[in-house]
């Protein structure tokens, strides 16, 4: 009977143990059907590890907005250099809607998202990307990583983050929003370009460069604010922000480029920076039947306050800003250029501080058009 008994209880546990494998097999597999949103985890060791900079998220993967998403090594593609992986790619056949951008792989620190890593994913049949949350860690986001991302409405940026590329969420159409880490300094050209349903942008504090064309086209922004830390802001950086109605200049820009705000047209009043000794000139083309400035077609704009430091007003720079009434030309201004005031049919009065020692080019009457040089 003791034998009996052994053999019952030996018995026991194996069933036991079975029932207990064959029940976590089944909850792994439930796991991995939920929903499309959800990423799921394996064990290849392909190409990545996780991200482990935060409570909420583990090695294998972390909370977005409320719901866990795995970290699929099998998705990403990278290479090593110097001990650093720089991610090369990603593959989403699996239909993700959100993913971690992991800050190791396979043991190897991720410092880089390479050029066009992402490029175009969410345009391929197969995707459904909309969220993407990027791990701390990484410090650079190469040119064109996540153009034509269209389908993505939020990228989570990291806090380690120094650069930001040339066209890097170029295209990301449904971009709604962007919180710049305070450790960002440097934009690049077309950063967001063509981010057609971008409304808010929170710039890093230790921002210094902005590149040209780094919102243009985002019909939607609103507001804009820099720090004192930025001193370079490129030409056409903000050119077709239709819905731009506030500008808060760094007092350390010394150049406003050719067409910076052209067609800002709910754009009202400007403070320009204090340091400002430089508007570019414009262009005219076809013969005078087109032209382009800093300001050209403002046509809001009511107030331009020039600073003192300002040497040079360039061609073009407020060619069709309908609604300016009146100008004060500082005393330090030496040349404005032709058709720097063209088609500002209410302007009626513009103040020299320089009263002396100015000379008139053109027949076409006024400050309009005629351009000066003192």
């Amino acid at each position: 009977m003791k034998r009996f008994s052994s053999i019952s209880k030996i018995c026991f546990y194996i069933i036991a143990i079975m029932l207990t494998t064959i029940c976590v097999i089944m909850l792994t597999a439930c796991d991995e059907d939920v929903a499309m949103d959800t990423i799921n985890n394996n064990d290849n060791s392909a190409h990545n590890d996780g991200w482990n900079s935060s409570e909420a998220v583990k090695d294998t993967g972390g909370y977005v907005n409320g719901e866990w998403v795995s970290v699929n090594e099998g998705d990403y593609f990278y290479i090593v250099s110097e001990g650093v992986a720089i991610i090369t790619g990603f593959s989403n056949s699996r239909h993700y809607t959100k993913i971690i951008v992991p800050s190791r792989i396979n043991s190897f620190p991720v410092e880089i998202i390479g050029t066009s890593a992402f490029a175009n994913n969410s345009t391929q049949e197969t995707s459904m990307l909309k969220e993407v949350y990027i791990c701390d860690g990484i410090k650079e986001i190469y040119s064109f990583a996540f153009n034509n991302c269209n389908t993505v409405k939020n990228f989570r940026l990291p806090n380690s983050l120094l650069i930001i590329g040339e066209n890097a969420f170029k295209n990301c159409s449904l971009l709604e929003s962007v919180d710049m880490p305070n450790s960002v300094t440097s934009l690049g050209a077309s950063a967001f370009e063509n981010c057609n349903s971008l409304e808010n942008v929170r710039l890093a504090n230790s921002l210094q460069t902005i590149g040209e064309n780094a919102f243009k086209n985002c019909s939607l922004l609103e507001s804009i604010d820099m720090s004192n830390n930025v001193t370079n802001l490129g030409a056409s950086a903000f050119e077709n922000c239709a819905n731009l109605a506030s500008v808060k200049l760094s007092n350390n820009i010394t150049t406003i480029c050719t067409n910076t705000f052209m067609n800002c047209t709910k754009l009202v009043n400007i403070t320009l920076p204090s340091q400002l000794t430089t508007i570019e000139d414009g262009t005219i083309v076809n013969s005078g039947q087109n032209y382009s400035g800093a300001f050209a077609y403002c046509d809001s704009l009511q107030r331009v306050q020039l600073p003192t430091s300002l040497t040079l007003i360039g061609r073009c720079s407020f060619v069709g800003c309908t609604n300016i009434e009146s100008i004060t030309i500082p005393y330090s201004v030496t040349k404005i250029g032709q058709y720097a005031f063209q088609d500002c049919t209410n302007l009626t009065s513009a103040t020299f501080e320089n009263t002396t020692g100015w000379k008139k080019n053109g027949n076409q009457g006024m400050i309009s058009s005629a351009g000066l040089a003192n």
